[in-house]
C-alpha cells in the first residue's frame, strides 16, 4: 500500500534530508605546506637564485678574517639554513612551472656525477608550461 502524500510535498524523499552533512565545509591550510604549492619562470628562478646567493655571499663574507668558522659565529648556521631552504623554495617553484613535483629536482640531484647538470638544464632552460596546470595559472617571471 502506498504512503499517502504530505500537505505541501511534492515528493516524500524530500521530508529525508540528511540533519549532519558528512563532507567538509572548510579546509584546514598550513601556511608552510601552501608556500611550496607555486609556480616560477625562468627569469624569475634565476633572480631569485641570483639575489639569495648574493645575500649569503655577502654576509657570510662580512667576517673580519677569513679563517671565521661556523663555531665561531653561530648566526652562520641561520644563514645558511635561509639560503638552503629559499633554494629549495625556487627548485620547487620551478619544477611546478613545467608540471613536475619538488622531489622530481630532489631525485634528480641524487645522480652521481651529473645529476646536478641534468638539475641545472631542467630548471634554467626548459620552458614552462604555457596553460594551468595542477599548480596554478603560468607565471609572467
Amino acid at each position: 500500500m502506498p504512503t499517502p502524500p504530505i500537505a505541501g510535498c511534492a515528493d516524500a524523499s524530500a521530508l529525508f534530508v540528511p540533519i549532519i552533512s558528512l563532507a567538509p565545509t572548510a579546509t584546514i591550510r598550513c601556511p608552510l605546506i601552501e608556500i611550496f604549492h607555486r609556480r616560477i619562470g625562468r627569469i624569475g628562478y634565476v633572480a631569485g637564485l641570483a639575489l639569495s646567493s648574493a645575500l649569503a655571499l655577502h654576509y657570510l663574507r662580512g667576517s673580519e678574517s677569513s679563517t671565521t668558522s661556523f663555531a665561531d659565529r653561530p648566526e652562520m648556521f641561520v644563514v645558511a639554513g635561509a639560503y638552503i631552504f629559499v633554494n629549495i623554495l625556487l627548485s620547487s617553484w620551478r619544477c611546478h612551472d613545467f608540471g613536475k613535483s619538488g622531489w622530481h629536482d630532489f631525485w634528480n640531484n641524487q645522480i652521481p656525477f651529473i645529476g646536478g647538470f641534468i638539475s641545472l638544464f631542467e630548471l634554467v632552460f626548459k620552458p614552462g608550461d604555457p596553460h594551468m596546470n595542477s599548480f596554478g595559472k603560468p607565471t609572467w617571471l
